[in-house]
């Protein structure tokens, strides 16, 4: 992912984490349900992480646990942040490992999201 992406991905971050700040989160749901876009932004920002320190580096100020309203992906975000802290490469087997230690592998879909999560990073290039 090139730095202009990451930079466009952290302007939506910035523009979501001050709506959260300003209205709540609720202003992100419609009906119960989270909207369309902001499913797929917290999916973009972790596709975005997967195999990149750089755009971690950019990205984690601003990506906390209280950034992800999907559970799945605050359990995914947990296991990149656990990679990361080890220096090791935040890839998709790395990622798997770290889910199935901590027992939340299938709870997140199992590899098929993961693969999921790669195949949208390259749908943004």
């Amino acid at each position: 992912m090139s730095n202009i992406q990451i930079n466009n991905l952290l302007k939506k971050v910035k523009k979501r984490k001050a709506i959260i700040l300003e209205e709540g989160s609720a202003k992100l749901f419609i009906d119960g349900k989270l909207l369309v876009e902001e499913l797929n932004l917290e999916e973009d920002v972790l596709s975005c992480m997967i195999d990149s320190k750089i755009a971690i580096t950019a990205l984690i100020d601003f990506v906390g646990n209280d950034f992800f309203l999907v559970p799945r992906n605050q359990k995914i975000m947990n296991a990149i942040l656990s990679i990361y802290a080890y220096s090791a490469p935040p890839n998709i087997t790395y990622i798997a490992m770290e889910l199935k230690n901590t027992g939340t592998f299938d709870e997140i879909g199992g590899q098929s999201f993961l693969i999921h999560l790669v195949n949208n990073k390259i749908d943004q290039n």
